[in-house]
């Protein structure tokens, strides 16, 4: 997908910050077994953003239901919430809408919702095919669970995609190639592979710093990340992001047009959106979301305009992340173009990095040790 093309493809992203528990690896902004008055609160005042945001949805290529698990509403809400944002959708030009669901959330009723609704892609939260992982991680469904999403998901000819996490505590290689030969037997459109990262402040973090429980060596995780590119890609899977596989056509559209800086609006509690080169974050308290749009006003708690130092920086952050790299004229000014060129040129002797032409793109050691090739080139 060229630069242009991206530019017009506007992505719409809602966040529901609900789960039924808060993994102990999360840092994401959640809120644990919500009431059902607390979660028809929210969900008022979402519609009422919405609502505000209807001159542009119009607009709207892609849609992203995320969160938290968006799959513990009820069906009514689920209906409610799609009722509502179908009023200022356009359908002839959504060509991609997601929702995250997890296992144990999901079922056929909630499926045929989404589905009547316009809903073309489930991304399935699975995390791990083994219920010693899923205890670990703190995971509040079972491989039984997994595998009744799945089966429910394929009966209604849904595109599947599915998260695993690799670099577990205690995770041998061969747990992992586990994971992801059954991973394969699914044969789901899209699998996203995540290395575990362990955030300050969560319970993992506390679990790790004191030494009660230790991920596997930095060695072992590499091996496991290499082991995984190249399974998938014999398998048939495009590895087209750091992190990302898909069957050929198809790859993540919304996730796509975040990593080319595309245009998007972020609707609900710690959502971000793009637009008119100024980036926008919603307040990420319940109650604050909701009282700042009960009295009519954006819930935004920062805006940010861009300057061309954070547009260079974005572009390279973003952009490495794609296996088809960045073009050199894609970067603002010539200043940029030089640093950045000057800055290459070593990583593509240590063969972290290869140039195309005007393309500059990662080679698989440079995902490996993608954080310090970003470090590198924008300094």
């Amino acid at each position: 997908m060229s630069q242009v093309e991206c530019q017009a493809l506007k992505g719409l992203y809602i966040h529901i910050p609900f789960c039924v528990k808060k993994c102990l690896y999360c840092d994401f902004y959640s809120i644990e077994s919500p009431s059902t008055e607390v979660i028809n609160q929210y969900l008022s005042a979402l519609i009422k953003e919405i609502e505000s945001q209807k001159e542009r949805l119009s607009e709207i290529r892609t849609v992203y239901i995320g969160g938290g698990t968006p799959s513990i509403l009820k069906p009514e809400q689920l209906s409610f919430l799609v009722d509502n944002l179908n009023l200022y959708l356009v359908p002839s030009r959504i060509i991609e809408f997601t929702v995250e669901t997890n296992p144990g959330t999901v079922d056929r009723q909630k499926l045929r919702i989404l589905k009547e609704h316009g809903v073309t892609r489930i991304s399935l939260g699975v995390q791990s095919f083994k219920e010693k992982e899923l205890r670990l991680l703190g995971r509040s469904h079972s491989l039984r669970d997994i595998f009744q999403a799945i089966e429910e998901i394929k009966a209604l000819n849904l595109d599947l995609s599915i998260d695993l996490i690799y670099g577990l505590p205690f995770q041998s290689l061969d747990d992992w190639l586990q994971n992801l030969s059954q991973a394969i037997e699914i044969d789901p459109g899209h699998v996203s592979a995540y290395e575990l990262t362990v955030e300050e402040g969560t319970p993992f973090y506390l679990e790790i710093s004191s030494g009660r429980i230790q991920k596997p060596s930095d060695e072992d995780i590499v091996r496991m990340y290499e082991y995984a590119v190249h399974y998938l890609e014999e398998k048939g899977y495009v590895h087209y992001e750091v992190s990302n596989f898909a069957r050929p056509g198809r790859e993540c559209l919304h996730n796509i047009n975040y990593w080319k800086r595309g245009e998007y609006i972020g609707l609900g509690a710690g959502a971000h959106s793009f637009f008119e080169g100024i980036r926008r974050e919603n307040f990420n308290d319940l109650m604050a979301y909701i009282n700042s749009v009960n009295l009519g006003r954006l819930p935004y708690k920062k805006v940010s305009k861009l300057s061309l130092e954070d547009e260079f920086m974005e572009l390279v952050m973003l952009g490495l992340r794609m296996k088809e790299g960045i073009s050199i004229d894609e970067i603002p000014c010539q200043a940029f173009k030089e640093r950045f060129i000057s800055n290459a040129v070593p990583l593509i002797k240590e063969g972290l990095l290869e140039r195309a032409g005007d393309i500059i793109r990662p080679t698989l050691k440079g995902f490996i040790f993608l954080n310090e090739v970003i470090i590198r080139l924008i300094r």
